[in-house]
C-alpha cells in the first residue's frame, strides 16, 4: 500500500507542477555533453528501474537517444539485461521508431535499425539474466506504472501502448532469435521454456489467445534442443497440460465477458486431448448451461476424439442433460463408437436424451427400429417431431416407417389433428410424398361423417399448397 500510495503522490507532484514538460525543455537546451552524460547514466546503470529510464527517454527526443546510443557502443559499454529489454520492447512498438512531433528527425531510422544498434550493445554472457524470472516481474511493473501514466491527461509525455500481448510477443520473437543465435548456449533452452511457461499461466485465465499460442509454440520448441537425459526418463508434460493451467481455462469458459470465454474454448481447442477430463468435469459440474455449451463447443472441434471419456456419461445413473451432451457431441463429430450404449439407454431415457438419441441415430442402420418406436410414442409431439426428422434428415430407410405408421392408424383415429399432421409431415418428402398421401386419401376407409369436412378441407388446402 505504501508504494500505490507514493506512485500516486509521485504522479500529483508530475500533474501539479507540470514537471513532465519542464524537464523536456530542459534536456532540449542543456549543454550536448551533459545531456549525452545524463543518458548515457541511465542507459548503462543496471539499478535504474525500466520505468524511470522510459519516462525519461520519453522526455528527450529520439535522435539524442540514438546518439548516446552510438557513443556509447563507440565506448566499447554495453548495456545491462534491463536496458536492453526496456529499449528493445518499446522499439518493437515503433513501426517508424519516431516520437511523437519528431517525424521528421529521425531521418528515416527503422525500427531493424534501431534493434540492430542495440543488439551490438547486448553481451553473450547476459543471455541467461535476460530471460531471468526477476526480469520478468520488473516487465510487469513497468507494464502497470505506464498504465497509470498513461491514464494522466495533464501529464505531458508521449505516451505508448505496450499492451499484453505485444510485451508477450516480443518475448516469444526473442526466444526463437536466442535459440537460432546461441545453438551451443547449453542452459539457454531450459531457460526459455520456463520463462515462456510462465507466460503461459499468466495468459491463461484473461491473456489473448495469440500470445499464449505463441508461448506454447516457443516451449515446443525449445524443448527440441533439451538432452533427454536432462528431462529425466519420464519427463514432466508441458504446463498447459496441467491443473494450474487447465483450472484457469476452465475459469475463463465461465467467464462472463463472451469474447474472454470463447478465448477459452480457443485455448482449449489448440491443447487437445490433455483437456478432456477438464472439459468432462465442466459438463458434469457447471451449473451455468452457457459454460457446459461451450465445453461442448471445444469437444467438437478439437482433432482427437474423447469417445472414451464420453462413454462413462451414457450409463443410466446420470443426469439426463449429462446424457444428453455426451449424445450431442457424438452426433455432432459424426462417430460411430456412441451408437451401441445409446441404443442400450434408449428404454430409460428421458424424452429429451431419446431426441438427441435419434438425431444421432437417423441415417444408421439401427435407426429404423428406434424410429418406429418414437412413431408410436403416447407423446404426440414428439411422435410427429420424429416423423418430421425422419422426413427431413433421413434416409429412405428413415422414411419408410413413417409411411408404415400412416398405415397403422385405426379407423376411429383416421382424420384426427394427429393423422393430417402426420399426411402433411409425409407431403415433404417430395412428389413421392404427396402421390403417396392422395393414394392413402382414397383408399383408406371412410373418415367418420364429424371429420369429413374437415379433412377433406384440410387434405385439398395441403396438396394445393404443396404443388405450388
Amino acid at each position: 500500500m505504501k508504494r500505490v500510495e507514493k506512485h500516486h503522490r509521485q504522479d500529483s507532484l508530475l500533474q501539479e507542477t507540470n514537471l513532465g514538460r519542464k524537464l523536456a525543455d530542459f534536456l532540449g537546451t542543456i549543454n550536448p555533453e551533459l545531456r549525452h552524460q545524463i543518458m548515457s547514466s541511465a542507459l548503462t546503470n543496471e539499478e535504474v528501474s525500466p520505468d524511470l529510464l522510459k519516462f525519461l527517454i520519453n522526455l528527450d527526443s529520439f535522435e539524442h537517444l540514438v546518439d548516446s546510443l552510438r557513443r556509447i557502443n563507440s565506448d566499447g559499454a554495453q548495456l545491462p539485461p534491463t536496458v536492453f529489454r526496456t529499449l528493445s520492447v518499446m522499439g518493437s512498438l515503433r513501426r517508424n521508431m519516431a516520437f511523437e512531433g519528431d517525424e521528421e528527425s529521425t531521418d528515416g531510422y527503422s525500427a531493424e535499425d534501431f534493434q540492430s544498434l542495440i543488439g551490438n550493445l547486448f553481451s553473450e554472457d547476459q543471455v541467461d539474466t535476460y530471460m531471468s524470472e526477476e526480469y520478468e516481474r520488473t516487465m510487469g511493473r513497468m507494464q502497470r506504472r505506464t498504465e497509470r501514466l498513461a491514464k494522466n491527461p495533464d501529464l505531458e509525455v508521449p505516451k505508448h501502448d505496450m499492451e499484453l500481448e505485444e510485451i508477450e510477443t516480443h518475448f516469444v520473437d526473442t526466444g526463437f532469435a536466442l535459440l537460432e543465435r546461441f545453438p551451443d548456449e547449453e542452459d539457454l533452452p531450459q531457460n526459455l521454456v520456463r520463462e515462456a511457461e510462465r507466460s503461459i499461466l499468466e495468459t491463461a485465465l484473461e491473456g489473448p489467445v495469440e500470445s499464449f499460442c505463441s508461448a506454447m509454440d516457443l516451449v515446443r520448441r525449445a524443448r527440441l534442443d533439451i538432452p533427454q537425459e536432462d528431462e529425466g526418463e519420464e519427463s514432466s508434460p508441458p504446463v498447459w497440460e496441467t491443473d494450474p493451467v487447465l483450472d484457469l481455462l476452465g475459469q475463463r469458459l465461465d467467464s462472463r465477458d463472451r469474447k474472454l470465454a470463447q478465448g477459452g474454448v480457443d485455448l482449449m481447442v489448440a491443447i487437445g486431448a490433455p483437456t478432456f477430463d477438464k472439459l468432462i468435469e465442466i459438463l458434469e459440474t457447471s451449473e451455468t448451461i452457457t459454460t457446459r455449451k461451450r465445453g461442448l463447443e471445444a469437444l467438437e472441434e478439437i482433432e482427437e476424439s474423447p469417445a472414451q471419456k464420453l462413454l462413462p456419461l451414457l450409463e443410466e445413473s446420470r443426469v439426463w442433460y449429462i446424457q444428453r451432451n455426451a449424445v450431442y457431441v457424438f452426433h455432432r463429430r459424426a462417430e460411430d463408437v456412441g451408437v451401441e450404449r445409446c441404443k442400450q439407454l434408449w428404454p430409460t431415457a428421458t424424452l429429451q436424451v431419446r431426441v438427441e438419441i435419434l438425431r444421432y441415430l437417423l441415417g444408421h442402420g439401427d435407426a429404423p427400429v428406434l424410429l418406429r418406436q418414437a412413431l408410436d410414442d403416447r407423446d404426440r409431439t414428439f411422435a410427429l417431431w420424429a416423423a418430421r426428422q425422419a422426413i427431413k434428415t433421413g434416409d429412405k430407410a428413415d422414411r419408410l416407417p413413417v409411411i408404415e405408421r400412416e398405415q397403422r392408424i385405426p379407423t376411429l383415429q383416421l382424420g384426427s389433428g394427429f393423422h393430417i399432421d402426420l399426411l402433411s409431415t409425409l407431403t415433404q418428402s417430395g412428389a413421392t410424398g404427396r402421390a403417396y398421401v392422395v393414394a392413402a386419401a382414397q383408399v383408406r376407409a371412410p373418415v367418420l361423417p364429424w371429420r369429413k369436412a374437415r379433412f377433406e378441407s384440410e387434405m385439398d388446402e395441403l396438396l394445393e399448397e404443396r404443388s405450388g
